[in-house]
């Protein structure tokens, strides 16, 4: 019997291999009919992780799982929910916790978390301020809302932040949270006393501040007890306050086309030995968690000096000293540094109920043109995350607040996915149709 050509064969296995590397295992992307966002069923958590992962509804609840009742404003008013999710803290340390520089003290005061909704929209929360020996601000991701799922144009997931006042936080349909840490450049001068600092980066007129400075600014008086490696100490602190401050140096600079920008920035503060901690702009705004963080320079009635001068970052509520920076040098305002995801383009056609599917890590092969109309870019994997976009290629948000819509759900499959499934049919019907010939 003569044989027949091996390249059929070859030619099927490829159709099916291109159908399997188009995917069918990731997140799944729905959303209901006439809201502003896909419904995600996982997402990503990347970064200064030891063990970047994605996570399903099934697997935040295999986590401890918290509830809580929270208040904020939104534009429609004043919100009461009560939530049920994992706290951000556990979610980090079930991802092996943050992958600290040993070589660096109390490291993990540099680092912030970047969480991005499905629209593009982002917000930060520094590490301390959900670390339980600092802030210990219980900050969920939740999953249910009012003991019903998160309802239609909120996402699966979405963040709490317990402290704010305003719900510019409260970040819905969760697609990619990113664990980063400072990269400010480090200037040591040697330790010891400081005469002046900087305030330098992503504000309107960077300046220099000497005691007389800071004394000719508006001032407050706190009191604040925290542990320190001497036990407990309780201070009564003078100084000026630090969104007060960054007010004097002109304001915080926003990007172009982000909404609430300002809490996509941190603001990392050195001191003359080169130790650093952050805080987020949301821990100070007054329209959030408003804490009055405050730059002194004088303690207990009495100048700062030596070692401790001559200003002082004092955050009130931390649990422990880690983030009373003395000695200050410069304080910087710097962006986001997360990658940003272009936002997911909504569509209102109707299907069957959303049925949440695992993640997989899987190979997305290069996007393929449109065969007719433009679709939506592929889902984010749970990588580590690729090298940040400047702030001038950022893409433009959406709305955030969703129109009305029914509750049916449509998939949006990604562009790169139908492609390949498209040609991986093609090649395999192709393959069929000769093999039947020659029979």
């Amino acid at each position: 019997m003569p044989s027949r050509p091996v390249w059929p064969a070859v030619l099927l296995v490829l159709g099916l291999a291109l159908v399997f590397a188009s995917g069918g295992w990731g997140p799944v992307l729905a959303a209901p009919a006439g809201q502003t966002a896909p419904y995600l069923t996982a997402f990503d958590l990347v970064g200064s992780v030891r063990t970047p992962k994605g996570y399903t509804l099934a697997d935040l609840q295999r986590l401890p799982v918290q509830t809580q009742t929270d208040t904020f404003r939104t534009a429609a008013g004043t919100e009461t929910h009560t939530y049920r999710g994992v706290l951000l803290y556990d979610l980090i340390q079930d991802a092996g916790g943050l992958a600290l520089d040993p070589s660096r003290r109390n490291d993990q005061l540099r680092f912030y978390i970047s969480v991005q909704g499905s629209d593009g929209y982002e917000a930060l929360f520094a590490y301390a301020e959900i670390d339980p020996g600092f802030g210990n601000q219980p900050v969920l991701v939740a999953f249910e809302e009012d003991g019903q799922p998160l309802p239609p144009g909120r996402g699966a997931f979405r963040m709490t932040a317990p402290s704010d006042t305003a719900g510019g936080r409260y970040v819905f349909a969760v697609r990619r949270i990113t664990v980063l840490s400072s990269t400010v450049p480090i200037v040591r001068t040697g330790g010891g006393f400081s005469s002046n600092f900087d305030v330098m980066g992503a504000v309107r007129t960077p300046k220099t501040y000497d005691l007389a400075a800071l004394q000719a600014l508006p001032t407050q008086t706190l009191t604040v007890t925290f542990q320190s490696g001497s036990g407990t100490q309780t201070h009564t602190e003078r100084g000026v306050l630090l969104r007060d401050l960054l007010a004097d140096a002109g304001g915080i600079v926003p990007t172009p086309n982000r909404r609430n920008d300002a809490l996509r920035k941190y603001i990392s503060v050195q001191a003359t030995d080169g130790y650093e901690a952050i805080v987020v702009s949301g821990e100070f705004d007054p329209n959030f968690a408003n804490k009055s963080i405050l730059v002194s320079f004088e303690e207990d009635g009495r100048p700062l000096t030596g070692g401790g001068g001559f200003a002082r970052l004092v955050v009130p509520g931390d649990r422990r000293g880690g983030r009373y920076v003395s000695a200050i040098t410069r304080i910087t305002v710097h962006d986001s540094e997360a990658l940003l995801l272009p936002a997911i383009a909504p569509t209102a056609t109707p299907t069957a109920t959303l049925v949440p599917t695992p993640n997989v890590l899987r190979l997305v092969p290069a996007p393929l043109p449109p065969l007719v109309q433009p679709l939506p870019p592929p889902p984010p994997l749970f990588l580590a995350p690729a090298p940040m976009l400047p702030p001038s290629a950022a893409p433009p948000a959406s709305p955030r607040e969703p129109r009305s819509g029914g509750p049916a759900e449509v998939p949006i499959v990604p562009e790169a996915d139908a492609g390949v499934l498209l040609l991986g049919g093609l090649v395999g019907l192709a393959a069929l149709a000769w093999w039947r010939r020659q029979r």
